[in-house]
């Protein structure tokens, strides 16, 4: 998992200017080694101030545009496949800042199962989903579709070429847009995605309505105070290694929690919501229209 710490090692090292011969270390690696233990511990302070892991929390995040969804998804050529940009305002998701989606229409006479019928290029500055917590991608079917009758492909190569990461749609409901959201949990693999392809396994009808696609991601703001909080673990270790009492090996983000997360820290934190001890929640609508986590995976 990238940022697994909300910061890393490298980031706490530019940044500290960290040297492990200052510290009394043996190598680099001793050096790595000791800065993610740290990061571990400002990790669990931050989840102890938030009241929650922020990383595992889906409804916690930035939303980043992956693709607009105002361009065609017709990087492939599929017989019985026809890919048009819909403008008419009632095809469009409600609700929405939307002025364009993707209108596939699939000929089944043609088209059999387990058929790729549309691929997408993500434009580079954009392919990078190694940071994504989730994906989230509004579609909209012909006829009702059970878990797995459409799959999102995720590949590293121009035209689904090199598939990396496969997962299932949830079940839709026939003309309705469902806002579907695919846990990807900061998955280092997934770094340089280059195009994303819609598999058919079973029908969808004779058309298929695509969206904007989004990911969400960790604030950069948090990963920023990670960094400044090991830093300042950093620079303790630096008070200690001159000390007689107390050695780099005896140091505890326990005993520098004001040190280290400091009260500027924490108010900085203070910008990001903490979640409530108990909440009272209304859900309007149909339940099989609540925005599903998937589903189902093959890596």
């Amino acid at each position: 998992m990238a940022n697994q710490y909300y910061s890393t090692v490298a980031a706490v090292i530019k940044n500290s200017g960290a040297n492990y011969q200052k510290l009394g270390l043996s190598g680099k690696a001793e050096l790595e080694e000791m800065i993610e233990e740290w990061l571990e511990q400002i990790y669990s302070m931050i989840n102890r101030d938030r009241g929650g892991d922020l990383l595992n929390d889906l409804s916690f995040g930035e939303k980043k545009v992956v693709d607009y969804g105002v361009e065609s998804w017709n990087e492939l050529t599929v017989p019985g496949i026809t890919v048009a940009i819909e403008t008419d305002p009632e095809e469009l998701p409600k609700y929405q800042e939307s002025y364009a989606v993707n209108q596939i229409q699939i000929d089944n006479t043609i088209v059999g199962t387990g058929t790729i019928i549309a691929s997408k290029e993500i434009e580079e500055g954009r392919r990078d989903l190694s940071n994504a917590k989730m994906l989230q991608i509004k579609v909209k079917p012909y006829v009702d579709t059970t878990a797995g009758d459409l799959q999102l492909l995720l590949s590293s190569a121009a035209e689904c070429g090199t598939i990396i990461k496969t997962v299932d749609f949830p079940a839709m409901i026939d003309y309705e847009w469902k806002l579907v959201n695919i846990y990807l949990g900061n998955d280092s693999s997934l770094a340089e995605i280059k195009s994303i392809g819609l598999k058919l396994i079973n029908s969808v009808g004779s058309y298929l309505w695509v969206a904007d696609i989004r990911k969400v991601v960790m604030p950069k703001a948090i990963d920023n105070i990670a960094m400044r909080a090991c830093t300042n673990m950093v620079k303790i270790a630096y008070a200690t290694r001159e000390s007689s009492t107390v050695g780099i090996e005896g140091l505890n983000a326990t005993m520098f929690d004001s040190k280290v997360l400091t009260d500027s820290l924490k108010e900085e934190l203070g910008a990001f919501y903490k979640k409530a001890d108990f909440s009272f929640s209304t859900v309007i609508g149909k339940v099989n229209q609540i925005t599903d986590y998937p589903v189902s995976e093959v890596d």
